[in-house]
Order: structure tokens, then sequence, then C-alpha cells
């Protein structure tokens, strides 16, 4: 049983370096691509709201835009926040 709770305690740190690395990920693309301050700091806070939203429908729109704002490149990540609004219960942390 302690093998099973250790294993889903990596699991969901790995998730979430995952997920850290995901977004950094984008974001240094697009500094490497020579975005512009205004056009990166637009992907930040749109990021944020996203991150902190706790509604499906208001996350669900903030990850449209920010994927129609930002055709060229992969926020595949976005799910896994989106799943986390749905099901909250069943991606809370316990300690």
């Amino acid at each position: 049983m302690f093998y099973i709770l250790l294993g889903l305690l990596i699991l969901i740190l790995l998730s979430s370096e995952k997920e850290h690395y995901n977004h950094n990920h984008v974001y240094k693309q697009m500094k490497n691509n020579d975005m512009n301050e205004k056009e990166l700091k637009t992907f930040v806070i749109l990021e944020d709201k996203l991150v902190s939203s706790s509604n499906l429908v208001e996350a669900t729109l903030l990850s449209n835009k920010i994927k129609e704002t930002f055709p060229n490149y992969n926020f595949s990540y976005h799910t896994t926040y989106l799943k986390r609004i749905a099901e909250p219960l069943k991606f809370q942390h316990t300690s």
C-alpha cells in the first residue's frame, strides 16, 4: 500500500513539473522567436488568468483565446488545467 501511495505522489509531482515546464517552454520559445514585449506580456496575463480560474467556461474561453492569439505554439498542457477545473476533487492534493 505504501508503494502505491508513493508512486501516486511521484506521478503527481512529475505532472506538476511537466505543466510548469510547458508554460515556461512556450514562453521561452516565444522569447527565442523574438516576440515583442507587449505580446509576451499578453501571453503571461492570459496564462495567469487561465491557471487561476475556477470556472470551466471562463477557463475554456481563455484557453481558446490564447490558442487563437498565438497559433504557432503548442498549448496541449491546457487540457490538464481544464480537467482540474472540471474535476477538482479528482486532482485535490491531500496533506
